[in-house]
């Protein structure tokens, strides 16, 4: 069966918003052990797996989603979701406690699951 050609419209938008929501759950997942390792009791490690695997949903529903950034909410969700990543990322490098990581992980995916939402089509 032959597959359709998508049109050009909207792939840059759909790229751009998947790579945020990518990059966040990337993050989680690359440094799943690091995270878990650094956290001091059971709360911050149930803090850490629900984040996780809000992230991992987030990201899967993202692969199965056509998303497009036409409106200026969806464009200043994005650029939010990149900072929070680049937070994280940074904050990767230099982790003292996984509370601060923790935070920092739990707002990118609530930002990477509303984009998913929100740029849904």
């Amino acid at each position: 069966m032959a597959r359709k050609k998508k049109s050009g419209r909207g792939d840059a938008p759909h790229r751009a918003s998947f790579a945020a929501i990518e990059a966040n759950y990337r993050h989680i997942e690359d440094h799943r052990a690091q995270v878990f390792t650094a956290c001091r009791n059971d709360a911050e490690r149930q803090d850490f797996f629900d984040t996780y695997h809000a992230a991992r949903d987030t990201y899967w529903t993202a692969v199965a989603a056509r998303l497009e950034d036409n409106h200026a909410f969806v464009q200043a969700l994005r650029k939010d979701l990149q900072e929070a990543n680049r937070k994280v990322k940074a904050e990767l490098k230099q982790m003292k406690t996984a509370a601060r990581v923790l935070k920092l992980m739990t707002e990118a995916t609530r930002l990477a699951a509303s984009l998913a939402t929100v740029a849904k089509i």
